[in-house]
């Protein structure tokens, strides 16, 4: 979940699942907590996590709430090992999510989702960890390809299939060095309306660096980022030891990716970019990162840079 101090960016941990498809912040944010939970609003979608109601607002406007939808959660996910280094998992998800007291102002797509939907899906995966270390690599890779089907005769309302796959290498030559080059790839097909909480966005500290989380997409006529059926993403980092006693490290980083509409191809040519450089600890209380991104080609209404941090996994 995200949150802003001093014009400052990051995340933490929480304990549901669902939470890191929403996240970012707008000029009428507040950082507070309800039923243990931090609270904060989407500068693109407009979404916040409230406990268990999810609440829609407009950027720039003095926070009026456009529509409700309340939100249930419920998935197991079982994993076991294939070969070396290789592990098979299954994960099987229900959702249940009620769009409800939709304004006027509201984009169209959003309108069309009014009511009672649905979400019950299978997730199959298969995943190749040859990583030296979980959270401070220097060698091996870690890929992993995904299929998730959401279909009536599971007992869910959506249908629609789900395709990822990732790709992540490290490599350290010379001068304790490492170079670390990601891909990521997805694509939806199904329903004409994909539900929103489906649709690929971008943005923050774990995809396009220097843009605001989740504000990378197709948008609605009024604004609204509203995500897209497929993205695709590149991020090149390289690390080098500042305190190896303390395990401080600096990166230099380009990042390259964004995301299409329903009937749109993918444009290696309409790549959303950003360069920048941060800091990544291993402190006693966990993996630490402070990253500064700058947007080289910023469109209207976006900002020129940012600092992020966040507190887990590094990427």
């Amino acid at each position: 979940m995200e949150l802003e101090f001093w014009g400052v960016r990051g995340t933490v941990p929480v304990s549901s699942a669902d939470t890191n498809k929403y996240g970012g912040h707008t000029p009428c944010a507040s950082v507070i907590s309800s039923k243990g939970e931090i609270i904060i609003i989407d500068a693109g979608t407009g979404i916040k996590r409230l406990g268990d109601r999810i609440i829609s607002e407009k950027e720039n406007e003095p926070c009026s709430i456009h529509f409700l939808f309340t939100h249930f959660h419920l998935d197991h996910i079982i994993g076991f090992p294939f070969f070396e280094d290789i592990r098979l998992y299954t994960q099987y998800q229900y959702e249940v999510v009620d769009t409800y007291d939709i304004l006027d102002t509201a984009s169209e797509i959003i309108k069309s989702q009014e009511g009672t939907s649905t979400t019950s899906s299978i997730n199959l995966g298969l995943r190749r960890d040859s990583r030296d270390h979980r959270f401070d690599p220097t060698k091996g890779s870690d890929n992993s390809i995904s299929v998730t089907y959401a279909g009536r005769f599971l007992g869910g309302g959506n249908d629609f299939t789900k395709y990822e796959a990732r790709s992540a290498w490290f490599l350290t030559p010379f001068w304790n060095l490492t170079f670390s080059p990601r891909g990521r790839i997805g694509f939806i097909e199904g329903d004409p309306t994909i539900p929103l909480y489906e649709r690929f966005r971008l943005g923050g500290i774990y995809s396009l660096r220097g843009f605001k989380s989740y504000s990378v997409g197709p948008k609605a006529p009024n604004g609204e980022v509203i995500g897209g059926d497929k993205y695709l993403l590149f991020n090149f980092e390289m690390l080098f030891p500042i305190a190896k006693e303390i395990k401080l490290k600096g990166l230099l980083f380009f990042d390259a990716g964004n995301v299409w509409d329903v009937g749109e191809p993918y444009k290696l040519d309409d790549l959303r970019t950003s360069v920048g450089f941060g800091f990544r600890w291993m402190s006693p209380l966990g993996p630490l990162r402070l990253e500064w991104g700058y947007n080289l080609e910023p469109r209207e209404g976006e900002e020129r840079s940012s600092w992020d941090f966040t507190v887990g996994a590094f990427f």
